[in-house]
């Protein structure tokens, strides 16, 4: 199956000093080494920043820019990546994009980056969902939350009980196929258990720690009911730790 070229703007929509192309796919190089004339006759040293400056097709220049050029697999998605640093306005991403487009990528979707770094083994299911996770985080605690799925911890948790059952599995299929042989291999009711037992402690150490990991990213809402003046706007800028109360007379 041929793989297509996608390519978006990375950053957050609005005008910033830095904003950022990314580029994925089989056609990344050829289109930096279209857009950057410096690289037209050589490829650019790997993971290394480079200053160059963008062009359009009729020789109009769109920006100068830090490309960063990672052949896959080494790279985020596991395939050819190029990542262009370019000044952040608007418009100037805009030019950049179009003629990656006109060149033979095509627009990416949302989450189409993380989702090929999932195809391709770079990441896992939580540490794709990590991602959204450290973006969103609300708090320290939510960040540090995050951070350490997308680090892989959680992942190894998981990935350690389901090789313990995959291992009582063999045992259990083995003794099956062997039922009817004497001597050869059985495995009792109580052995099972046995080894079932860290299984189960590891799960249910998991979901004990599903509540207070969901209130760290979500937070928890509650309500501050009293009496008129009884000080309930005072004890919420005191939680707050500056004047975070609104208040408002009710006719």
């Amino acid at each position: 199956m041929t793989v297509s070229t996608i390519a978006a703007i990375a950053t957050s929509p609005g005008n910033g000093a830095i904003g950022v192309v990314r580029i994925s796919g089989p056609l990344s190089l050829p289109i930096l080494q279209s857009i950057a004339p410096r690289f037209r006759e050589q490829t650019p040293e790997p993971r290394r920043a480079h200053f160059v400056r963008l062009q359009s097709q009729d020789g109009r220049v769109l920006d100068e820019a830090v490309a960063l050029w990672f052949p896959g697999p080494k790279s985020f998605t596991g395939e050819d990546v190029v990542e262009l640093q370019c000044h952040g306005g608007t418009w100037t991403l805009q030019g950049v994009l179009q003629q990656c487009l006109q060149l033979g990528a095509k627009p990416a979707e949302a989450g189409e980056f993380s989702r090929r770094a999932l195809i391709n083994g770079k990441l896992d299911l939580l540490q794709v969902e990590a991602i959204a996770d450290v973006i969103h985080a609300r708090s320290e605690a939510a960040h540090r939350a995050a951070q350490s799925h997308l680090s892989g911890r959680l992942s190894k948790e998981i990935f350690t009980l389901q090789d313990l059952l995959v291992q009582v599995m063999i045992l259990v299929e083995a003794a099956i196929d062997f039922s009817l042989e004497e001597h050869v291999f059985t495995i009792s009711h109580a052995d099972i258990l046995t080894r079932l037992m860290p299984v189960r402690e590891g799960i249910s150490h998991l979901l004990g720690t599903w509540d207070s990991g969901r209130m760290r990213m979500d937070g928890i809402r509650i309500a501050i009911v009293g009496h008129p003046n009884a000080g309930k706007s005072s004890l919420l800028n005191w939680f707050a730790g500056h004047e975070r109360a609104l208040v408002t007379d009710i006719a």
